[in-house]
């Protein structure tokens, strides 16, 4: 049993920079992230009875506090029994009101619920943090510069270097999501062998910061903890954490969605405007394996007779359109010069992410601070057998990477943590 220690819990008031602090009546805490938001929220829960910073003996008034009307900021600390930390604590990191409700209202107290959001978040509603500027040169450079320079956050950034560039233009209705989920499809990992073979990106945030990285940098991480389902109430030895429930896998096999989509099959048709023609080119499941990274051994099998094309994409050959080079000449003279090289990244993204998907799992588990959206973690759940001594099950269990992640913490009792999982292919890989 995991118990989470709220250790600050501040509201800072707009009007006057009051800080107010509330940590003596925090109830309920509940936080979110997930590879497919580009924004992490959460939502806190506090009971005010009159009695504030951190003072049981000393009674305060409304007027002595924060006036809440929203955007303030709220400055959250918690701690496990292991020291571990989920901080939102500074200038750059604290969350900010933008929804809340009384919960209940009486004489002596009133419950207070509130969904917080980061300042990152609010800003895509202002144009003054719009991508309307030109751009060129390694897309990995340039979603940097679009953070740090445009959005303007003091967070820390972690960026998988991109093996190909790019050049294009902002425009005056761009947020930076809009901006850098556009980007996500069109890079590709600068790895060894993976050119021509993979390509997509993941932008989202954690409570370490943003982060742009490749499906298959995230794929290719080792295992950050263990977990193992048991029908005992222990767990052997090797530190293992326990699955509390029966897992849940809501797609095991979903052979109708992944030929649907092209998971493992995919035409693309190319327009080259030069030289007026259109030519095709595939990439099969065979093709595309060579180069990727994969949570297990094999990506899954169909039978023979419905093996193929599933999948059919038009593009054009990027050359002309929008030239690379600092000025006109430069531009003219690498006018001839593919802006982008649909044939290395447009079946290759596609592909990946749906093949991402392919196995999918729900489990709980104590919380657990340490881990992060994007993190790949071991499970290792038992096989369905009429064995009187049940083994590992070397089909579902092996390495997933975490989608979604959810801790529950309550100051009242345990606190739990919900994990999402997915992985792209079967059997145990060697770590």
């Amino acid at each position: 049993m995991q118990k989470i220690n709220p250790t600050q819990f501040v509201i800072e008031s707009i009007k006057n920079g009051t800080q107010t602090y509330f940590d003596r009546g925090l109830t309920k805490f509940t936080y979110y992230e997930s590879i497919l938001e580009t924004s992490i929220s959460s939502k806190i829960e506090f009971v005010d009875t009159g009695y504030r910073n951190n003072n049981s003996n000393t009674s305060a008034t409304e007027s002595d506090d924060t006036d809440i009307q929203g955007t303030e900021k709220v400055y959250l600390a918690f701690s496990d029994e292991n020291g571990n930390k989920l901080n939102f604590n500074t200038d750059a990191t604290a969350l900010r009101i933008f929804r809340g409700n009384p919960v209940l209202f009486d004489t002596k107290k009133e419950i207070l619920s509130f969904n917080l959001c980061t300042t990152e978040f609010l800003k895509k509603f202002i144009t003054d943090y719009y991508v309307v500027g030109a751009y060129e040169g390694r897309i990995s450079d340039s979603v940097n510069a679009i953070l740090k320079s445009v959005l303007k956050t003091k967070k820390p950034v972690d960026i998988d270097p991109t093996i190909n560039s790019l050049r294009f233009n902002g425009s005056i209705d761009w947020t930076v999501r809009d901006a850098l989920i556009w980007l996500a499809p069109k890079a590709a990992p600068n790895l060894p062998s993976a050119k021509g073979k993979t390509a997509g990106y993941f932008f989202y945030e954690t409570s370490e910061g943003f982060k742009f990285k490749s499906i298959d940098v995230l794929l290719d991480q080792s295992p950050k903890k263990k977990f193992i389902y048991t029908n005992t109430t222990g767990v052997p030895s090797g530190g293992y954490g326990k699955i509390l429930a029966a897992p849940e896998f809501s797609s095991s096999v979903d052979a109708l969605n992944l030929i649907r989509r092209g998971s493992y099959g995919s035409q693309l048709y190319v327009y080259d405007p030069v030289l007026d023609k259109v030519r095709p080119n595939n990439l099969t499941k065979e093709d595309q394996e060579k180069g990727t990274k994969k949570a297990g051994k094999t990506l899954p099998n169909f039978d023979s007779e419905l093996q193929g094309t599933s999948s059919i994409n038009f593009s054009y050959v990027d050359k002309g359109y929008t030239s690379p080079g600092k000025n006109y000449e430069e531009q003219l003279s690498r006018s001839n010069e593919e802006n982008l090289i649909v044939t290395e990244i447009i079946n290759q993204s596609k592909m990946r992410y749906q093949q991402l998907f392919a196995i999918e799992a729900s489990i709980t588990i104590f919380a657990d601070l340490t881990l992060h959206a994007g993190d790949m973690i071991e499970c290792h759940f038992p096989e369905i057998s009429s064995k009187k001594t049940q083994i590992i099950s070397p089909k579902k269990s092996g390495l997933y990477m975490i989608v979604d992640l959810c801790h529950y913490i309550s100051t009242n009792g345990p606190s739990y943590t919900r994990l999402n999982l997915v992985r792209d292919s079967y059997g145990r890989r060697i770590t």
